[in-house]
């Protein structure tokens, strides 16, 4: 029998800066607004179980997908900034 792996990535994503107040610089970093602002490539889906917090997460269905976003142009060269993220990966039979 063959197995079949999926893969869950639930992510909260945050990039803040140290300088001032800490302001997430990730536009929907918890897809609350379904992929605005992300680009997604391969097999990503919106899901409303697995979440970490908020009511919505993303899945990607292969090791080829992805959810991206780009956020250099908020960036100051000489600031220092915090990068993190939730994410739990799972398997299925």
């Amino acid at each position: 029998m063959k197995n079949t792996l999926f893969k869950t990535l639930s992510l909260v994503v945050a990039l803040t800066s140290s300088v001032a107040f800490a302001q997430n610089l990730v536009t929907n970093p918890g897809f609350e607004s379904s992929f605005n602002s992300w680009t997604r490539s391969g097999t990503t889906t919106m899901m409303t179980n697995n979440k970490h917090s908020g009511s919505k997460a993303v899945r990607l269905g292969t090791a080829q997908s992805s959810v991206t976003q780009n956020i250099m142009i908020k960036l100051k060269v000489g600031n220092t900034y915090k990068f993190s993220a939730w994410a739990k990966i799972g398997s299925m039979a």
